[in-house]
This record gives structure tokens, C-alpha cells and sequence, in this order.
């Protein structure tokens, strides 16, 4: 069952919504998986974005993937505090611990194979200064995603994503001419 107030999932014995605290005599209802929001995104546009910003779109990203995953999980707690915690180097390391332990959950419970480990994510995140972990965590849940519904789809970038995106290349294209033209009055 999900609240219809909020979508938070909740057991079907319960009185309230854990999340929001509506009752469930009044707007609770049991509904499909499929009717639950939940999109896939293109890990080559996850790589290229975190590369081209020097990994400042992970905290976008993180919040938006933590978003789904929690849902999902049906766990409690605030993935726009995750994501900006993010910045911090050795917190971050369990924050994206984590997630990957929660994706690795679904993979586990929906029967996926090539179930991804955290630790090896972990690993990756280490050793390439957080650079390709989202793309390979978005993959995983990208699978787990497909499984679970076969009629879904790649979400479009947002418009955050395409201000990013438009930020990236203005800066890279300001260093591009930087270097290439000389430099006066010294």
C-alpha cells in the first residue's frame, strides 16, 4: 500500500502513513508498483556530467537516485542531507556506502544477477576520486529498474541537468581559450 498523500510505501495493517502521518481511513490506498514514479537515466550522461563538472553533479544526482532508491527500500532518512554531506571526504564514502548497499538490496530481492558489491563500489569511488561510481551505481539501478518494470523508460535530462551541462561547457570553453590565446600585458 502507498499514501496517496505523500507515496511513501507503508504495511497494510498500518493506521497512519509513517512518513506523513495520514490516517488510513482516510486517503491511504493500495496501488500498482507501476503507478509509483520511478525512472531510469543514462549512465553515460551520469559519467559525462559528474567528469565535466569535476563531480559537482553527483550531489544532484545522489539526491535524485537516493530519492528513488528510499522509496523503494522503504527506509527513513533525508537524501537532500546525504547529498549535501556528500562534500565532506570521508563522510562521503559512507554515504555512498550506503546507497550502494541499498541498491545492492533490490538487486537482492528482485533476483537480479551481477548483483554489484558495495565494497567494490566503495573501491571505485576511492580510486577515482568519486568520478565513475555514479555511473556504475545508476547501471545497477537502471537493472533493477528494467526488472521490475518492463515498460520503463530513460527520464529526460531536467532542466538542472541542462543548466549544469550549459555551465560545464562555458567553463571548459573559457579555459579552451584561455590557453589558446596568448596572453598581453606581461
Amino acid at each position: 500500500m502507498y499514501c496517496t498523500k505523500c507515496g511513501h510505501r507503508i504495511n497494510e495493517n498500518s493506521k497512519f502513513c509513517g512518513n506523513c502521518g495520514q490516517s488510513s481511513d482516510e486517503k491511504i490506498i493500495s496501488i500498482k508498483t507501476e503507478s509509483i514514479p520511478i525512472s531510469k537515466k543514462s549512465w553515460p550522461l551520469v559519467l559525462t556530467l559528474s567528469i565535466l563538472t569535476f563531480g559537482y553533479y553527483q550531489i544532484y544526482w545522489y539526491y535524485q537516485v537516493s530519492n528513488q532508491v528510499k522509496k523503494e527500500v522503504n527506509k527513513k532518512y533525508n537524501p537532500t542531507l546525504r547529498a549535501l554531506l556528500l562534500i565532506i571526504p570521508l563522510v562521503s564514502w559512507f554515504i555512498v556506502y550506503y546507497l550502494a548497499g541499498d541498491i545492492s538490496d533490490l538487486q537482492k530481492k528482485a533476483k537480479i544477477k551481477g548483483i554489484i558489491s558495495p565494497g567494490f563500489i566503495l573501491v571505485i569511488a576511492i580510486f577515482t576520486k568519486g568520478l565513475f561510481y555514479p555511473a556504475i551505481l545508476q547501471n545497477a539501478f537502471n537493472n533493477y529498474v528494467t526488472h521490475q518494470r518492463e515498460d520503463a523508460v530513460f527520464s529526460k535530462m531536467t532542466w538542472v541537468e541542462w543548466l549544469i551541462l550549459i555551465f560545464a561547457i562555458l567553463f571548459w570553453g573559457l579555459v579552451i581559450i584561455d590557453v589558446i590565446m596568448p596572453s598581453y600585458g606581461n
